[in-house]
């Protein structure tokens, strides 16, 4: 507990900016869109796309902080028991997964809707070794 609380400390000092500990990936990605019969059976529309390390990062030293995600770019959290979850949707999550794979990060999101969307995200990194 005391660790999560020294490293919000350091969040919002913006210490992160100096961490060699801490990396930050930022992007979007187009969503794409679901179709009535996947809505109806509450499936959703799955887009992967995939992300290098940051100099220094690799799946063996590193684990994923946060992965935080909007469709607005308005970044907020939230997360996701599983794809297939609609009570996840209802509480403002976006579902998202991220993992560490040995040469790059595998991204994932669902999208529920009929429309494409655009998802802004951030991966936070933090190294463990």
């Amino acid at each position: 507990m005391l660790i999560v609380i020294i490293f919000m400390i350091l969040i919002g000092n913006k210490y992160l900016k100096m961490n060699k500990d801490v990396a930050i990936i930022t992007g979007n990605v187009s969503l794409t869109a679901n179709t009535e019969e996947n809505v109806a059976a509450d499936i959703y529309q799955r887009t992967s796309w995939t992300e290098n390390y940051p100099t220094g990062f690799t799946n063996s030293n590193c684990i994923v902080l946060s992965f935080m995600g909007s469709y607005d770019s308005k970044y907020w959290y939230g997360s996701m028991p599983d794809s297939n979850a609609s009570a996840g949707v209802a509480s403002g999550a976006i579902p998202r997964v991220a993992g560490l794979d040995s040469n790059n990060i595998s991204c994932f999101a669902y999208n529920m809707s009929t429309s494409t969307k655009t998802l802004y995200y951030k991966i936070v990194l933090l190294k463990i070794n």
